[in-house]
């Protein structure tokens, strides 16, 4: 089709810049000489490659003898293959969207790094490689909840080779990278503890490369503080059970920061008596690492605030209050009207000084008369930011798992629009907020204060202003107009809510950048609903092509295993009429979930023939035929023919460039899909009629039946545990 990405993929799944590299994993590595002798080696790499003794210190005390001496061989084989660093970048920036392929050409890029010379990563950071690394790393408007383990585990493995280059670590802590440190934090956020723990040591690195390293971080730190408080996220890591060495590196890290002058970071933590109270609980025990780290880190969060900090903290103040010019004229004043340091003394002083604590007045006693009044669970406070899951395509046996583990009622997916009654405070008891100004929403606007957060984050990260957006659209240019690019535009309107966005399209006139880039989009919402639909629409095909593929290619499998007929004979037999109870298993779908059946059917298989307990092995696509689902598949096609039509409908406001190629490819496309989903659930039939003759079986639980029955045959019944989410 005319909109297919191509990412100059090899047969082989690798990169072309990587068709002549071999990791080369077979091939035997030296012997591994003494441990000082490893050391040493390793020592010397790190030296040659223009490490910082603080920073090669910390890699020595992070990798094991192992992984020292490896580093070292495959620093020694290097590489004979001729790859272009600029090459290698832009094939990664399409990697993106080539999700089956990106975790095998990442270990080939690793494994490729490790021997790469200084002056090749040199170039490959001046080429913007860090940039298109960190597009596989969590990004700042991903939920947590979509954060691949798997692909961040095999990034972060990249970039710990990166950090045994200094030019990399440098890198890292330019103002250009701070997208790509932004994500490493995030990678706190994650719920693997493995991944924790690297990108903890990760950010040690790049702290201890050089003073600007530990700035990058420090302002990376901040950043994410503005979506999720700092304190919070330490908290939760010192937090995480049976996991010593995460706690280790958490203390290391903020000590590192700490030690770096980083106010800020003291100021958050130490204002806070949980965390603190935390620190102390570790700090109870220093015989221990992990004492000796947390009871350098309450040393360092107890020590009075210094003079530079006070001043740091002045200049903060008047640049926030654009009153630089008058801060400079009272330090002119003094310098002027006092030769020796008793002004500056005093104004030291001033500074140390804490200004004086007053207590808050008591909280009324009188409890305030509540109301119940009803909205609809979309808006609800508790279900709202589950559905905005899944509006920014977040699939819903993710959202409901999340809802599940956070206790609650999964339920509530299915009916958005119920209504719940929730308790409200009635409007003349609620405390009044005496210094806010009345035209509060004209200065404050209508978007919260998290969601222009994430709106003014997601605009950032567009290759274009918002104001070019029409005009892109009326081009039509593939090259700007990326799938990564409409997808982000389309976050724009999964943030707000129902009512923000409402608010917005109705006022005359919006006043913040945030609100004028949300209307932006609402207004062409129907064209960039339309490029969705472009960029989707060979997915779902492929889709639709591969789950048809594989119940054929299972029902091929199935006439012609001769075992699994004989077994069906076995259980039709008129003696065990009592225990095969066929209309059930027909008619009643909760008995495909119920394993003590299929176990009773496997038992009769065992008595009469052990021999064919084994012929679920000959099917080997019967998994994907079982996972798939008839229904969703009819409605998968459906839902692509009503899309289709909906761009038809639209077909007035798209340009012709590539909409007509792409309607006339695309109806070309749904009629081979129809053709092709016949042609599937007609063979499903004969299959099924093949092999249960004339009692009657829905085809829907053929292969679920014949699954469980072949996962019961070869597990004993104690050690099987099955669950199952989905059935063709």
């Amino acid at each position: 089709m005319g909109n297919s990405l191509s990412c100059g993929v090899c047969n082989d799944g690798k990169l072309p810049v990587f068709a002549g590299f071999k990791c080369d994993t077979s091939e035997t590595s030296p012997a591994m000489p003494d441990r000082k002798e490893v050391l040493v080696a390793y020592q010397d790499l790190l030296t040659k490659r223009g490490v910082t003794t603080a920073a090669s210190d910390q890699l020595c005390r992070m990798e094991t003898v192992e992984c020292q001496w490896q580093h070292v061989c495959l620093a020694n084989a290097g590489t004979s293959a001729k790859i272009v660093p600029k090459e290698v970048v832009d094939q990664l920036m399409a990697l993106q969207y080539r999700r089956s392929l990106i975790l095998d050409n990442l270990v080939l890029l690793r494994h490729f790094i490790a021997r790469c010379s200084t002056a090749w990563i040199q170039s490959f950071v001046d080429n913007h490689g860090l940039e298109s690394l960190q597009l596989f790393l969590p990004q700042p408007s991903t939920p947590a909840l979509e954060f691949n383990v798997s692909r961040d585990h095999a990034i972060l493995q990249v970039f710990w080779r990166l950090c045994h280059f200094y030019s990399a670590l440098e890198g890292l802590s330019r103002p250009e990278s701070s997208d790509c440190v932004l994500s490493l934090c995030l990678c706190l956020s994650t719920r693997h503890v493995a991944i924790k723990i690297k990108a903890s040591q990760i950010l040690r690195l790049i702290s201890l490369a050089s003073v600007h390293g530990s700035q990058a971080v420090d302002a990376a730190f901040r950043d994410m503080d503005r979506m999720t408080r700092i304190v919070h996220v330490v908290s939760v890591l010192l937090e995480e059970p049976a996991a010593p060495q995460l706690h280790e590196e958490v203390f290391c890290l903020v000590n590192t920061l700490l030690e770096a002058s980083s106010f800020w970071l003291r100021e958050q933590l130490g204002q806070s008596e949980s965390f603190m109270t935390l620190v102390e609980q570790f700090a109870s025990d220093p015989a221990t690492t992990i004492g000796y780290q947390a009871k350098l880190c309450l040393e360092q969060l107890l020590q009075p605030s210094s003079i530079s900090h006070s001043l740091h903290r002045l200049l903060s103040k008047a640049k926030q209050a654009h009153a630089e010019d008058a801060l400079l004229k009272i330090v002119q004043v003094l310098m002027d009207t006092a030769s020796n340091e008793l002004a500056w003394n005093q104004v030291a002083l001033q500074l140390a000084t804490p200004p004086p604590v007053f207590p808050l007045s008591p909280r009324s006693k009188t409890p305030r008369a509540q109301s119940a009044r009803s909205i609809q669970a979309l808006e609800h406070p508790t279900y709202s930011k589950y559905f905005k899951m899944l509006q920014v395509k977040v699939s819903e046996d993710l959202v409901r798992q999340r809802m599940i583990a956070d206790g609650v009622d999964a339920s509530v997916l299915a009916t958005p629009h119920a209504t719940i009654q929730v308790q409200t405070y009635d409007e003349e008891d609620l405390p009044r907020d005496q210094a806010k100004p009345q035209n509060e929403s004209a200065t404050r606007g209508f978007l919260s204060e998290m969601h222009t957060i994430q709106v003014l984050s997601v605009a950032a990260k567009l290759p274009f202003p918002l104001a070019e957006l029409p005009k892109m659209l009326e081009t039509g240019d593939l090259t700007v107009l990326t799938r990564h690019v409409v997808d982000k535009l389309l976050v724009f309107l999964a943030i707000p809510t129902g009512d923000e966005k409402q608010a917005i399209q109705s006022a005359s006139e919006t006043t913040t950048d945030a609100e004028r880039a949300v209307k932006a989009v609402l207004s062409l919402a129907q064209p960039l609903t339309c490029w969705q639909i472009f960029w989707q629409f060979p997915t779902h095909m492929q889709e639709i092509h591969e789950k048809c593929q594989a119940v054929l290619s299972t029902c091929g499998e199935i006439n012609q295993c001769q075992e699994l007929a004989q077994a069906l004979q076995i259980l039709a037999h008129p003696d065990h009429s009592a225990t095969v109870n066929w209309k059930l298993f027909a008619e009643d779908a909760a008995a495909l979930h119920d394993m003590s059946k299929f176990q009773a059917l496997a038992t009769i298989i065992r008595d009469a023939k052990p021999k064919l307990t084994q012929f679920g092995s000959k099917l080997r696509h019967l998994p994907k035929a079982a996972a798939a689902c008839s229904g969703d598949l009819h409605a998968l096609l459906a839902e692509q023919h009503t899309k289709i039509q909906y761009v038809v409908a639209q077909r007035h406001v798209l340009n012709t460039t590539p909409w007509t190629s792409f309607l006339a490819s695309a109806q070309f496309e749904l009629r081979l899909r129809d053709n092709e989903l016949s042609k599937t659930f007609a063979r499903l039939e004969e299959t099924v009629a093949r092999c249960f003759g004339a009692r009657p079986f829905p085809r829907e639980r053929f292969f679920p039946f014949v699954h469980h029955l072949s996962l019961a045959l070869t597990t004993p019944e104690k050690n099987h545990r099955l669950h199952i989410s989905t059935c063709f």
